[in-house]
């Protein structure tokens, strides 16, 4: 049996340049980590890190900063780039990144948006992040928490509404830009073709006219030695 090959996307440069700020953003900072009042008492500490850290451990912003971006496109990106098959505008990949750093990779692949993206409907996944029920409750992605711990009830936070009306709007915004043009590099016309210099022509030097006693001295000779020598 042969090994199934897996396709994996990954964001560009562009795309991780805009997911960062706009997490920064959604997270907000602390130095310390502490329990997250809304997840739990889920140890949370620098741009909403849960992994790795402990109570009361506190670093500076560049370290908390750093460890976002590095964990941003080592590890989420690689997770939501095994489902995530077709390629996105920057500003949507980088919706999907902010949104799985705040739900987690697995449950990006699951989402509904992930399931239109892939079929080549780019707004549709982006309008699929927040919408309305037809009593107008939102019944958007993941709007819910459990603050009393895992397996307790959600509880809708107007915090994730925000945020997710937020994302849906930068990812519609992003999905209705246009293809950036591709800058092609002019092709250099050929040097002209110059002809080699023609050799400079050849001097045509003059003989010197003989001066009218010479002519007569030459005519005189003709005339004794020439015309006798005809007779």
């Amino acid at each position: 049996m042969s090994a199934r090959k897996t396709v994996l996307t990954v964001a560009s440069a562009g795309a991780l340049a805009l997911a960062v700020p706009a997490i920064k953003h959604y997270e907000g900072y602390a130095p310390t980590v502490v329990p997250d009042k809304l997840a739990g008492g889920l140890p949370t500490g620098g741009y909403g890190e849960t992994v790795g850290v402990k109570l009361d451990e506190t670093h500076s912003e560049k370290y908390w900063s750093d460890r976002l971006a590095k964990r941003l496109a080592e590890d989420y990106d690689t997770g939501i780039g095994k489902c995530i098959t077709v390629e996105l505008p920057d500003g949507v990949r980088a919706m999907a990144l902010s949104m799985s750093w705040n739900a987690g990779p697995g449950a990006i692949c699951n989402s509904p948006m992930v399931k239109r993206w892939n079929a080549g409907d780019v707004k549709g996944g982006c309008r699929a992040i927040l919408s309305k029920g037809p009593d107008g409750e939102f019944n958007g992605w993941r709007i819910s928490s459990r603050p009393a711990g895992p397996g307790t009830p959600l509880v809708v936070q107007p915090g994730l509404i925000n945020r997710r009306a937020d994302e849906r709007k930068k990812c519609l915004a992003a999905a209705r830009e246009p293809a950036p043009l591709v800058a092609v590099a002019p092709v250099p016309f050929p040097p002209p073709v110059v002809a080699p210099p023609a050799p400079p022509a050849a001097r045509v030097v003059e003989a010197p006219k003989p001066s009218w006693w010479r002519s007569l001295l030459a005519r005189l000779r003709c005339w004794i030695f020439k015309c006798e020598a005809a007779k």
